[in-house]
C-alpha cells in the first residue's frame, strides 16, 4: 500500500484502479472494496465482486 507520497506514475495507476472499481460498483458488480487498517508492509486490499460465475470474476 502507498504510504509515502506516490510518484505521478502511482497516482495515475491508482486513478485508474479506483475508476475501473467505481464503474464496476455503479453496474452492481463491486459489493465491497477496501483495505486493512495496517500501515505496514502487511496491510493489503479486498474487493467483493458478485458475478455469475467464477471466470467472470
Amino acid at each position: 500500500m502507498l504510504t509515502d507520497s506516490p510518484s505521478e506514475e502511482k497516482s495515475q495507476t491508482v486513478e485508474k484502479h479506483y475508476l475501473y472499481l467505481k464503474n464496476l460498483t455503479e453496474k452492481g458488480i463491486v459489493l465491497m472494496a477496501g483495505r486493512t487498517t495496517n500501515n505496514d508492509e502487511s496491510t493489503f486490499g479486498i474487493v467483493i465482486l458478485k458475478t455469475e460465475t467464477e471466470s467472470d470474476a
